[in-house]
């Protein structure tokens, strides 16, 4: 009897155990929405710094990204390599604004979808200045700490960039 009563406290142990590990962070509807907008706060500021040590940390070794008029980036040491090339031709951009418009939570994933805007001063351009807005999804993962890094994105502009450089 004490063998068989053994037995099933181990089990009911190491089954407890087991979902324990599998316990994802669930963020309550404000609390979500606080944390993206300080990430989305973080990635703006990091891209207007030039601070693309802090942009390319905040995605999983597993990340993609797919950006505008580029191939897909597989894994964070793509996204690095792309971030190492887009610092031999710096911009500097101003004014970048992410706003989300819908935000949830499924499992240990988390969706923000929403808008962007920004300028940046370009001379090539007639006015000297380009200004862009779109739309964007970053698909964020829950970690173990309850943080939350990006497990993929894209965006792309509402405008057609053709017009703005004057082609058509």
């Amino acid at each position: 009897m004490l063998n068989k009563l053994l037995v099933i406290l181990l089990v009911v142990s190491f089954l407890l155990g087991c979902s324990q590990q599998n316990v994802v962070k669930q963020f309550s509807g404000e609390e979500l929405k606080t944390e993206i907008n300080s990430l989305n706060n973080k990635m703006a500021k990091a891209v207007m710094d030039g601070n693309y040590e802090l942009t390319t940390n905040m995605y999983k070794e597993d990340g993609i990204s797919l950006p505008s008029y580029q191939p897909m980036l597989r894994g964070k040491a793509a996204i690095v390599k792309q971030s190492e090339m887009e610092k031999q031709n710096p911009m500097k951009m101003e004014n970048f604004i992410l706003t989300s418009t819908d935000i949830w939570q499924s499992g240990n994933l988390i969706v923000d979808i929403g808008t962007y805007s920004f300028s940046m001063d370009m001379p090539q351009m007639p006015s000297g200045v380009f200004k862009d807005q779109g739309k964007y999804i970053t698909i964020y993962e829950v970690q173990s700490d309850g943080s939350l890094l990006i497990k993929a994105d894209t965006w792309n502009t509402d405008n057609n960039p053709w017009m703005q450089m004057g082609q058509q």
